[in-house]
């Protein structure tokens, strides 16, 4: 995977989403959540999809080459359909999803989608 690095973010070449070029927290999240509930510039916190697009088998700590990535664990936006006080995240220390209390204090990195032609992820 390529990224295009611009002035407030890294763009994937292969999906058109736009990655923030910053790490947030650790935060619950809820926290996560509502920080991105005003979609300040279009930022939002991640589907699991979305995430996993990132991954890169090839490398470990952290298993992604996005630029400032910290080998930890990240939320996504998605529930766990089984348990809704549990989210889906990933850990790019080691490289695999996973399910996590939403209580939990973990990482964020922000993504927004393209603008004009929308790619399927």
């Amino acid at each position: 995977m390529m990224f295009i690095e611009k002035e407030d973010c890294y763009l994937a070449t292969d999906t058109g989403l736009e990655w923030s070029k910053d790490n947030l927290g650790p935060m619950t999240w809820q926290d996560a959540i509502d920080g991105f509930a005003k979609g300040k510039n279009g930022w939002r916190l991640p589907t699991i999809k979305e995430l996993l697009t990132l991954v890169d088998y090839t490398e470990h700590n952290p298993a992604t080459t996005l630029p400032n990535m910290m080998s930890s664990l990240y939320w996504s936006s998605t529930t766990y359909a089984f348990h809704t006080d549990y989210a889906w995240g990933y850990d790019w220390s080691v490289g695999f999803y996973y399910c996590q209390n939403k209580y939990d204090s973990r990482y964020v990195r922000a993504v927004r989608g393209v603008r004009g032609e929308r790619r399927t992820i």
